[in-house]
């Protein structure tokens, strides 16, 4: 699962946060404290201060779309997992989640 800084950062992106109902299988929201939690889908008490949405890898790749070109795990001794565009080259990240969302927010930064 993505964490909370890299989703919100998809977010400022404009990667969407809701379905057609208004709802995220998944986000993260603020509490009044300023301190950040996970909550589950259609919770009620989740919808208090900002909510960020956690996409799923078909979440991404729907966004990426013709863009996308793969997604590989690189190197057991670095555990890092690598994606790729032929726009932006080849991106990293520590999960399969976490390269296909960097390879979005470098597409992004270079259009």
């Amino acid at each position: 699962m993505l964490d909370f800084e890299t989703c919100q950062r998809l977010k400022k992106a404009g990667f969407p946060q809701y379905d057609a109902d208004g709802y995220s299988p998944t986000e993260f929201y603020y509490d009044e404290s300023g301190d950040y939690h996970w909550c589950g889908e259609k919770h009620d008490d989740c919808y208090d201060g900002l909510r960020v949405s956690v996409p799923f890898i078909e979440d991404i790749l729907k966004e990426l779309g013709e863009d996308f070109c793969d997604l590989e795990f690189t190197t057991p001794k670095q555990s890092e997992w690598s994606a790729r565009s032929l726009k932006t080259g080849i991106v990293f990240g520590s999960s399969p989640e976490q390269a296909l969302a960097n390879l979005y927010l470098s597409l992004l930064a270079h259009d």
